[in-house]
């Protein structure tokens, strides 16, 4: 999927897909997993229908020329199996406020470093891990200043996970990630949980990760 959306952003402006493709900081977009299909390993994908994904960015010189690309080209692959582009639908906007409730629809990463035989070693961090919490707040606060050219020095956001629905491993490179489906609350800051909603939760996110949807935008939290 990471691949297609490259791609389709390349077609439209191919300066704006080099600038992310070379680009080592986060890159602000992320999409959800394939929905209305069947993974088949290495026979690629059983659809019975329809399929279709949702892509996420709160940069609009990334999101449009995504969607420009997209009609430039209606045929494609997807984990080698030929598809036909139908329609595009823009969904509408959310009012987010300082109390929300989400669940994911692609799962979210968060990592550590440890130190192990005396090297650093990434270490992927669970939800029942309080330091994944911490982390996916400084995540946050990085995408905040990467966005808003500023610091998020007085800005705040907490995390109450809600559910643990299922934890996932998917291979980057050559490496396994374990990634988690959760719904969780989240409190604070308005801008940037509306960043976090806007360009996914967590890390990797350009990779397929952490995207989310609204379940309930009147939270009551016991704190």
């Amino acid at each position: 999927m990471g691949s297609f959306i490259y791609s389709s952003i390349e077609r439209a402006d191919n300066k704006i897909s080099e600038d992310l493709h070379y680009s080592k900081d986060i890159k602000l977009f992320t999409f959800s997993d394939l929905k209305g299909v069947t993974p088949m390993g290495e026979k690629g994908l059983l659809i019975r229908d329809m399929c279709y994904f949702y892509f996420s960015s709160p940069r609009k010189d990334i999101s449009v020329p995504f969607v420009e690309g997209l009609f430039k080209n209606t045929s494609f692959h997807i984990a080698g199996v030929p598809l036909n582009l139908e329609s595009v639908e823009v969904v509408k906007d959310i009012d987010i406020h300082d109390a929300i409730k989400f669940k994911t629809i692609s799962p979210i990463c968060i990592t550590t470093k440890i130190n192990m035989d005396n090297k650093l070693k990434i270490w992927d961090l669970s939800p029942n891990d309080i330091k994944f919490y911490k982390n996916l707040e400084r995540n946050l606060k990085r995408k905040y200043s990467i966005y808003y050219g500023e610091e998020s020095d007085n800005s705040k956001v907490n995390f109450e996970i809600s559910s643990i629905l299922r934890s996932t491993k998917r291979k980057i490179k050559n490496t396994y990630h374990t990634a988690h489906y959760i719904e969780f609350k989240a409190y604070g800051t308005p801008d940037l949980i509306k960043l976090g909603y806007e360009s996914g939760f967590g890390e990797k996110n350009s990779m397929g990760f952490g995207m989310v949807e609204v379940i309930d935008t009147g939270v009551n939290f016991e704190i």
